[in-house]
């Protein structure tokens, strides 16, 4: 196996991410979060999108449709909507790294949060999206059959315990981050 499915508790914000992932790069690395010895990078994260991504939820803190004034989203009140620091070069890394990049979101406003992820410039990293209301082992059941990847290969970042204890059984690495 190559992760223990431990939940860790840390800020959301996105440097964590990448001193994260820069420790998990590094094989044998133990670091200071108590992380066990890491053998093999995962060929496939996914990442939740509300409070994981960007400091809201969709379908309550914002009025789809958006749209792109400038380098600035903006919903359809002209409130700027903004990701999580340093999100687009997490998945440059990733990327670099030959991994696979997929989202998972039970969000009932799917198309605002399929069109925030294109108006980020995120869509030339994601590889795979389950954006539906609907619980997270749906999702990944969908992300194995599509990617054709085990779940011991996964990598799972979300802010809800809820989708650790339905998704650690799995077999996936589940983080949940903290605002």
């Amino acid at each position: 196996m190559y992760w223990n499915s431990i939940a860790y508790l840390f800020p959301t914000s996105i440097k964590f991410f990448i001193a994260f992932i820069i420790a998990l790069s590094n094989q044998g690395v133990k670091s200071s979060m108590n992380l066990e010895t890491i053998q093999k990078f995962p060929k496939l994260v996914v990442f939740d999108l509300d409070y994981t991504l960007w400091p809201l939820f969709v379908y309550i803190d914002c009025n789809p449709p958006f749209t792109k004034v400038g380098n600035e989203v903006r919903d359809k009140n002209g409130t700027v909507i903004k990701p999580y620091d340093n999100v687009p070069e997490i998945f440059q890394y990733l990327k670099q790294l030959d991994c696979k990049i997929a989202l998972a979101s039970r969000t009932t406003e799917i198309k605002g949060a399929s069109q925030l992820v294109d108006m980020f410039g995120w869509d030339k990293y994601v590889d795979h999206r389950e954006l539906f209301p609907a619980d997270k082992p749906a999702h990944f059941a969908n992300i194995k059959k599509a990617m054709g990847i085990d779940y011991k290969d996964m990598l799972f970042f979300d802010d809800e315990m809820r989708n650790y204890d339905d998704i650690s059984p799995l077999g996936v690495t589940c983080i949940i981050v903290e605002d």
